[in-house]
């Protein structure tokens, strides 16, 4: 749970304000979108038996690495990522194409600016800049950042707070 506490919390020193949290409600998921379409471009398997998007498994990894944190986080954040995974694949297909592309482009950048803006509301840089592992903790906090909205996770908010 440390290691949970110390990710979430150095990420939180960069989104401090309501405003900008809720930028990156939106502009989180919105910038992973563009990355899965990219990942279900890239496939492998046995022709005629399978073919899988590497961005299933990358969620894979994910997951395993989120679980290792916390499993409700982990569960939670992992449905999040598979709903937009299929959003992604529905918008991108299971190969490059044109209009997949376009789309992708467009909706990476709208999922930036909308966080720039949040950024510039905070006065702050993205945490990604300092450290660009921190891209891999924003689903994370996005998700942890919702169950304290909902009242849940107070051990964890307090945990934080004494950070």
């Amino acid at each position: 749970m440390q290691a949970l506490i110390n990710h979430l919390s150095n990420y939180e020193r960069y989104h401090t304000k309501m405003s900008t949290k809720i930028t990156h409600f939106i502009g989180v998921p919105l910038a992973i979108i563009p990355i899965f379409i990219l990942f279900n471009w890239i496939n492998f398997g046995v022709n005629g038996w399978f073919h899988l998007g590497i961005s299933w498994l990358a969620l894979i990894g994910l997951f395993v690495y989120y679980f290792l944190l916390d499993k409700e986080l982990a569960i939670a954040t992992t449905i999040g990522l598979i709903i937009l995974n299929i959003i992604a694949r529905l918008i991108g297909g299971n190969a490059p194409n044109w209009l997949g592309f376009k789309i992708m482009i467009i909706v990476f950048i709208i999922a930036w600016a909308i966080q720039f803006l949040g950024h510039f509301l905070e006065g702050k840089k993205p945490a990604l800049f300092d450290n660009l592992f921190q891209a891999l903790i924003a689903p994370i906090f996005i998700t942890t950042e919702i169950a304290f909205l909902l009242g849940k996770k107070a051990d964890l908010k307090a945990k934080m707070k004494k950070l």
